[in-house]
């Protein structure tokens, strides 16, 4: 797909501006699969050389689709099969520091550098099986655990706390949040990412923190093996 100067040149604002905001503030598993995606900062890549880094290191792949906003069912299809969708939109100038609305940018950028570490991979792949057997009832906690995780978590590294989530990864302002004094900090628990309320129109005030990735897996898992998700498979 071609995009326009005007696009290609949003995305190089955005994407040099937050390099140096992973440098201090994301957490190790994103920064190593960063450096080995390869991303250009000059102008939006395309699925096929960010396929050639991905599909190698955890055989998911990124996948382009026209829906600016896909639905729960719509994404987990996608994700059963091990296929990221990448929109092709990309926010207008005036939203650089935030967008309510996810981007190419925040999927490209925030999303994929995670999903090239296997124990991530893992960590998704769970998520979109519980994503695609959930029945309506059930579907709120599975996006809430995964909002508070996956998009908007945080990690503690040798005794420091990282970002962890995408949506902190690809928001210039948010993730700034992290500096002493900008948020709450809580620690993780299945029950506090269940029930922690979404910030989508403005910043967080509060995010949780998880141990490790290893961790999450295994709380999930329990979890999911408890409580089930209902519906059964499809």
């Amino acid at each position: 797909m071609k995009f326009t100067g005007e696009q290609n040149e949003t995305w190089k604002i955005l994407f040099n501006r937050q390099v140096e905001n992973i440098k201090k503030f994301a957490c190790e598993e994103f920064i190593t699969g960063f450096e080995n995606l390869k991303l250009s900062g000059s102008r939006i890549p395309s699925l096929l050389e960010i396929n050639r880094r991905l599909m190698p290191a955890t055989g998911w792949k990124a996948v382009r689709t026209p829906v600016r906003y896909l639905s729960d069912k719509q994404w987990a299809k996608h994700m059963a099969r091990r296929e990221f969708p990448i929109t092709n939109f990309i926010r207008g100038r005036k939203e650089l520091d935030f967008t309510p609305e996810p981007d190419l940018f925040h999927d490209i950028f925030g999303h994929l550098p995670l999903l090239m570490n296997p124990e991530v991979a893992e960590l998704i792949e769970i998520f979109s099986e519980e994503y695609r057997r959930a029945d309506k009832k059930k579907l709120r906690r599975v996006s809430q655990l995964w909002w508070n995780t996956v998009e908007f978590g945080l990690i503690r590294e040798n005794r420091e706390i990282k970002a962890f989530g995408a949506g902190l990864m690809s928001s210039f302002g948010e993730i700034q949040k992290l500096k002493p004094g900008g948020a709450k900090v809580v620690q993780f628990s299945i029950q506090r990412g269940i029930q922690q309320p979404r910030a989508v129109a403005s910043f967080h005030t509060e995010y949780l923190v998880i141990e490790s990735v290893s961790e999450l897996i295994e709380d999930l898992k329990g979890f999911f093996a408890i409580h089930g998700t209902g519906g059964g498979k499809k």
